[in-house]
């Protein structure tokens, strides 16, 4: 049975296929969609912040610093780039619909959510258990995990919860068609041809490629935002939450998994992660409490920089 996603890879809507892939996967093997990431290193760019609140609606989600990007300047994300790399090394089929003209109900019985899945956008105002619901719109994705015919129940996955949830068929159709948004997509994977035709060893110049120099003016862009303006910080803290957690992670989370076969590397990369972590779960608390203090933070990342210095150097020695 398919499983809630260890990761937040790049979005919601990644972490859903890097669930469909350990899925699919043979024991042992590494995710595939973690792996389209391996080209791209870590790096920091300036970006507006008008852009970012028309295009995210306000979400901090939209203020993410720090990307995944090539030496070519290709920004990775989950696109149809993403989609064609799956396509291209793991046999998936990958069709995207628009549910306003499409029977939503069809697409609920071509799914057995063993070789087939579905990930659908949802208008989160429509959804009894999401905190939006009835107050605010907010664009979201869920993978259907599991659907029960007899009774119209759905278990979906949602990425931003550790746990599975029920609801109605009709709930889940309102939250699609019934959605603010002009994208009405539902995405339909097909995995019972999955195979794994990657012959390329992935990122075999990866570690000479590392940059950790991000870290620092990630540190410069937390001080110019909190001097710009402190009162509006919450709303870039949130942001480099979310930026945290869904690139910086998974990225040393897959360097680990490219030097699986190399105890030190592997181990090294594994403890990069696992402070990356252990910051965001930091800030998740702090945002809890409404105490998003940016000397903290600050100081958080400086020791993260040079926790990272310390290991690189029992590295090579």
């Amino acid at each position: 049975m398919i499983s809630i996603p260890s990761i937040l890879l790049s979005n919601c809507v990644g972490s859903y296929f890097y669930s469909i892939i350990n899925h699919l996967n043979r024991e042992g093997e590494t995710n595939g969609a973690m792996l389209y990431f391996a080209r791209g290193n870590l790096k920091y760019r300036e970006i507006s912040i008008e852009d970012v609140k028309n295009k995210a609606n306000s979400n901090p989600w939209g203020y993410q610093p720090v990307g995944i990007e090539t030496s070519q300047g290709e920004i990775l994300e989950i696109d149809n780039s993403f989609f064609d790399y799956l396509r291209e090394n793991y046999r998936l089929k990958i069709d995207k619909y628009d549910a306003s003209k499409c029977d939503f109900s069809n697409f609920l019985e071509t799914v057995d959510n063993n070789t087939t899945f579905l990930v659908c956008t949802v208008d989160e105002f429509y959804l009894k258990k999401s905190d939006f619901y009835g107050t605010m719109h907010n664009k979201h994705f869920l993978l259907i995990k599991e659907i029960d015919y007899e009774n119209k129940m759905l278990e979906v996955i949602d990425s931003e919860r550790n746990f599975t949830y029920s609801l109605p068929f009709a709930e889940m159709e309102s939250a699609v068609k019934d959605s603010c948004y002009k994208r009405k997509t539902v995405y339909f994977i097909d995995g019972s041809g999955y195979a794994n035709d990657l012959r390329q060893k992935p990122a075999d110049d990866l570690e000479s490629r590392l940059n950790f120099g991000f870290i620092d003016e990630m540190i410069a862009d937390v001080k110019k935002k909190y001097e710009e303006s402190e009162s509006d910080f919450k709303y870039f803290y949130k942001g480099y939450y979310y930026n945290i957690l869904s690139k910086i992670v998974p990225y040393f989370y897959m360097c680990a998994e490219i030097f699986s076969a190399d105890t030190e590397k592997y181990s090294m990369f594994r403890t990069i992660a696992k402070e990356w972590k252990n910051l965001s779960k930091f800030m998740y608390f702090m945002t809890y409490r409404h105490h998003e203090d940016a000397n903290t933070l600050i100081t958080k990342l400086e020791q993260i920089a040079q926790k990272i210095i310390e290991i690189l150097q029992g590295e090579t020695s």
